[in-house]
């Protein structure tokens, strides 16, 4: 696996500790690891992040902060979180963040306002993880026909190389009118993919095909979700049902 820089939010939620964990699970101790601190709204000393067997050595610190964290490592401000996420993750291959943390400092309306619109500038992909953690057990694939979306799948490839090799893929390829392509340029493109993932099963989706989705893949697995799906009742409604990993850009 090729090194890669990865951006670390890190925070005192329960959950936080996951992304620590799932560093060290699926990326070995070539990459370069940055933490970042995300604020916290109380500081209770009793409640600060404890990563436990992690090795501190294997993380970048600018500011010499322990992983282990103190009080003083989450209090900068909003504005110069934001700063430090955006300079990083533009010379960053990902970005890793606790599902809760995710939607606490990223999508909600709080008095972090700034963070609150950073989730769709930050200039490298996204990777969202579970709060408890957990292992990725298949990958599931929505693919529009797009030129960007087949670019971030090609990307996925390179993160997740051997990911890719050894776990079940699902490539659900909607039917939409931005699907473009020929019935040749499809055949090519699964060609390639099959490359790529060892085990990939390819799925026609269209709304109204209801029971593709039952057999399509495995509700009880955890799954690395990448793709637009929320134009999709249908299909947003059967992958909320999946504990999701989702690969955002």
């Amino acid at each position: 696996m090729s090194r890669k820089r990865i951006v670390l939010c890190l925070s005192q939620s329960i959950g936080s500790d996951s992304v620590a964990r799932f560093v060290t699970r699926y990326f070995n101790n070539d990459h370069r690891l940055i933490p970042v601190y995300l604020p916290a709204e109380k500081l209770v000393a009793e409640e600060l992040l404890e990563i436990g067997d992690i090795q501190t050595s294997r993380f970048a610190h600018s500011n010499g902060k322990s992983l282990n964290g103190s009080a003083e490592s989450y209090s900068t401000t909003s504005e110069a979180i934001y700063d430090k996420i955006y300079r990083e993750a533009r010379f960053s291959d990902l970005l890793v963040v606790n599902e809760d943390d995710y939607h606490r400092f990223f999508h909600e309306r709080n008095d972090h306002a700034k963070l609150g619109s950073l989730a769709s500038s930050i200039p490298c992909p996204k990777l969202i993880i579970p709060p408890q953690e957990e292992s990725i057990e298949q990958i599931i694939l929505i693919d529009d026909g797009m030129p960007n979306t087949h670019a971030q799948i090609k990307y996925l490839c390179c993160l997740f190389a051997e990911l890719c090799l050894t776990i079940p893929t699902i490539l659900l390829i909607t039917q939409g009118k931005n699907n473009y392509l020929s019935s040749q340029e499809q055949r090519l493109w699964i060609d390639y993919l099959k490359v790529h993932f060892a085990h990939l099963a390819v799925h026609r989706f269209e709304e109204q095909m209801v029971d593709t989705l039952m057999f399509a893949f495995d509700t009880s697995r955890n799954a690395l979700l990448m793709g637009s799906y929320e134009n999709s009742t249908i299909l947003r409604d059967a992958l909320a049902s999946l504990r999701q990993f989702r690969l955002l850009q």
